[in-house]
């Protein structure tokens, strides 16, 4: 006899809402992530951070970079949107394999390409254990980070789940947001709040993203949250420049505790980034597009060094700091993307069509 939704059980739960329909927005808010990673990559190439804040110039580029911290938040709240449901299986962990080995020969692509742009000597033994370290590429710290992740998501999502009242969750995130945000609100000046679990970050915007899936999605108040998605941006981005520029002014870029990833402003960006792409519709196109592109939107990340460091060379032969702005730094950014996307698109459909034989979703 079927069962009631009140008499559902944990996995019955868990079970139907593995079975609900792609979510087009998610793809976009990931791919969006990524170009935020690439812009702070275009930042770092061209040399923002070697130069004083002393400008307008410098004033909109530091705006860039408030705006691009929200990449690893907004992608962690994708993920917690998206994965919230999945159970502890064995066959679970096992696709984990065929991600590393995705990685793996990125890496291997990525040192082999390197010495033959910049003409160096292919070691080996060198680039395996620069791929085991996470140091082949400046953002292969993503790789580890989302490894991690996946090897807790069952058991984060055990822990959700099995909290089903909303009172909970909201305590669930209470607790997270004051370990993790609230440091970079009271301890702009001097250390006056306990810090060391500022770390645990990527569990608090996993579960950001899933409290808006069990919560707020398709609820009466989705509306309410977002229509504030566009003031979010701009308001949070807007103060934090303001307090950026009032304690770095006419010195170099430093990275403070209100400035990277687990501040406040990445916080509060990152869900109006997110809002934002729930809100707007998408066409049948882009939606296939966004879905093919997402899937290995972090090999973009990752392996960017490889077409950027031709495109970022010839910029900085062609510029000088007074003729960097905000227009250069964007172009740049996008045209590494797109370089990027074609490149790793290619090598994704010859690995998954050809090598691992792409599994049925």
């Amino acid at each position: 006899m079927k069962k009631s939704k009140n008499e559902w059980t944990l996995v019955d739960y868990v079970q139907v809402k593995q079975h609900e329909n792609h979510q087009p927005f998610i793809d976009s808010g990931k791919i969006i992530a990524g170009f935020l990673a690439v812009l702070l990559t275009a930042l770092s190439a061209l040399k923002y951070y070697e130069w004083p804040i002393d400008s307008i110039n410098m004033v909109a580029l530091t705006w860039l970079h408030i705006i691009g911290t929200a990449c690893v938040p907004l992608f962690l709240l994708c993920t917690g949107y998206l994965m919230i449901y999945k159970p502890v299986t064995f066959r679970y962990y096992y696709q984990l394999l065929y991600f590393l080995i995705n990685y793996w020969c990125l890496g291997l692509f990525i040192r082999l390409t390197e010495c033959i742009i910049e003409g160096k000597t292919f070691h080996l033994w060198q680039s395996i254990v620069d791929i085991f370290n996470y140091s082949v590429s400046p953002y292969a710290w993503y790789i580890e980070l989302y490894i991690g992740l996946y090897l807790l998501i069952p058991l984060l999502n055990h822990m959700w789940n099995y909290s089903r009242q909303q009172q909970e969750h909201v305590l669930i995130l209470i607790v997270f947001f004051t370990l993790c945000c609230v440091p970079s609100i009271v301890n702009v000046y001097d250390k006056i709040f306990p810090t060391y679990f500022q770390s645990m970050y990527p569990i608090f915007y996993y579960f950001l993203g899933a409290y808006y899936r069990t919560d707020i999605d398709g609820t009466k108040r989705e509306a309410d949250f977002l229509r504030r998605g566009p003031a979010m941006v701009f308001g949070i981005s807007l103060i934090s420049l303001i307090q950026n520029v009032m304690l770095l002014y006419d010195v170099k870029f430093e990275e403070r505790i209100f400035n990277q990833y687990f501040s406040y402003p990445a916080c509060f960006i990152a869900i109006g980034i997110f809002l934002m792409c729930k809100k707007y519709r998408h066409n049948l196109k882009l939606v296939k597009i966004n879905k093919y592109v997402n899937k290995f939107v972090l090999w973009i990340v990752v392996g960017s060094s490889v077409v950027s460091i031709p495109v970022f060379n010839w910029l900085n032969e062609k510029s000088h700091i007074s003729s960097l702005n905000v227009f250069v730094v964007l172009g740049a950014a996008i045209t590494v993307f797109i370089l990027a996307t074609i490149l790793y698109s290619v090598m994704y459909y010859i690995l998954i069509k050809f090598i691992l034989r792409k599994r049925k979703e």
